[in-house]
C-alpha cells in the first residue's frame, strides 16, 4: 500500500497588502509515493505560487496559511522551508536556476558530494554517468549552463532531480517552448524519475502532458481547484465546463477558444 507523500490541507496564498485577494484560495490535494499529480490550468491560475509554497520558497510579499505534509514532514506555516528537505524543485527556466559559474557536472556532483559525504573524484564519475544516461555527452557534462540549450539545461535539471534524496519532485512547466518530439523526450525523462521511486507533482498549461505523465491530475482557475480525479476520468469524462473548454482547445481539438468561467 502507497503512503501519501504530499498532503495539503486549506492552503491559502495571498499577498501580504492584500490579504483577502487569494492567489491560492482554499487548495487541498494528496500525491500517494511513487505517483504524479498533475496540476493544470491556464497563466495566472496559481500553479506556480502553489508549487513555491510546497517548496518552501515563496517570495516574502506574499503570506500563507493552511498545513502541508511533505516526505511525513509536516508545517502550518506553508512557503517558509521547513520542509525544503523532502522536495526539489524544477523552475520554469532551468538555465537561470543553475549557477552560471559551474560546470553542470559540477553542480551535480555537488549533491553527492555534500548532503550524501560522497568524495569529491566520486561524487563527479556518478555525475558524468547521470548525465550520460540522460543523453549528454562529456563535452556537454563539462559545459556551462549558458553553453547549453534549454533542452540540455533541463535535461541537467532532471540529473539533479535523479541525485537529490528529496523523495518529492516538483516541476513548473516542464514542456514550456518545446516541440512536439521535445515535449515527449521531457515527459519520458519525468517518468524516469517516478520509475526511481520518485513522486512528482507537475505544473503545467498543457492537458497533452497531463495524458503522458497519467496519474491523477487537479484543475486551477483563478486560485481555485475546480475539479480533480485520475487523468484519464478528467480527460476523458471532464464534469466543470470549465475543463471541458480547456481541453477544446488543444490543438488536437480545433483551437476552440475558452469561455470566461466565473468561480
Amino acid at each position: 500500500m502507497k503512503h501519501t507523500m504530499l498532503n495539503i490541507e486549506n492552503l491559502c496564498v495571498s499577498a501580504r497588502g492584500n490579504p483577502d485577494s487569494f492567489l491560492v484560495n482554499n487548495v487541498s490535494l494528496s500525491l500517494k509515493e511513487n505517483s504524479v499529480f498533475n496540476l493544470v490550468g491556464e497563466t495566472g491560475s496559481g500553479k506556480s505560487v502553489l508549487a513555491w509554497a510546497v517548496a518552501g520558497m515563496l517570495s516574502k510579499d506574499l503570506r500563507a496559511s493552511g498545513q502541508i505534509t511533505a516526505g511525513g514532514l509536516v508545517t502550518d506555516q506553508p512557503g517558509n522551508g521547513r520542509i525544503q528537505a523532502s522536495t526539489f524543485l524544477i523552475p520554469q527556466e532551468p538555465g537561470i536556476a543553475l549557477n552560471p559559474t559551474m560546470k553542470v557536472k559540477s553542480q551535480v556532483a555537488e549533491i553527492f558530494r555534500w548532503p550524501r559525504r560522497v568524495p569529491k573524484q566520486k561524487s563527479l564519475t556518478i555525475a558524468a554517468g547521470i548525465l550520460g544516461k540522460l543523453g549528454l555527452s562529456i563535452s556537454a557534462a563539462n559545459s556551462y549552463p549558458h553553453q547549453l540549450s534549454g533542452g540540455m539545461n533541463q535535461r541537467c535539471a532532471i540529473a539533479m532531480a535523479l541525485a537529490s534524496p528529496a523523495p518529492l519532485i516538483i516541476v513548473d512547466e516542464p514542456t514550456k517552448g518545446l516541440d512536439a518530439h521535445l515535449k515527449k523526450q521531457a515527459v519520458d525523462l519525468l517518468k524516469g524519475l517516478v520509475k526511481k521511486g520518485k513522486s512528482l507533482l507537475c505544473i503545467t498549461h498543457d492537458f497533452s502532458v497531463a495524458g503522458m505523465l497519467e496519474g491523477r491530475t487537479g484543475v486551477m482557475l483563478k486560485g481555485k481547484i475546480i475539479e480533480q480525479g485520475h487523468t484519464e476520468q478528467i480527460l476523458n469524462n471532464p464534469h466543470h465546463v470549465y475543463t471541458r473548454d480547456l481541453i477544446n482547445a488543444l490543438p488536437e481539438n480545433g483551437l476552440q477558444i475558452p469561455a470566461e468561467i466565473n468561480v
